[in-house]
């Protein structure tokens, strides 16, 4: 039959102007917080100089 085994591959893009992220809101999703507990949960002592790691870049030049 005509068309067997063909392949459509279609390529979009976007783009966003101004784009805002609130990171806040980001963690408040459920599927987050099930992700951010698997990571600590498999790792806690990575997990936490991640953290610490994390809070330093953060605060500098506060």
């Amino acid at each position: 039959m005509v068309g067997d085994h063909n392949r459509l591959i279609s390529t979009y893009f976007y783009r966003i102007d101004q784009p805002q992220v609130d990171l806040a809101e980001l963690l408040k999703r459920p599927a987050v917080k099930e992700a951010m507990a698997a990571v600590i949960a498999a790792d806690p002592d990575s997990f936490q100089a991640a953290r610490q790691h994390a809070e330093r870049i953060f605060t500098v030049g506060r």
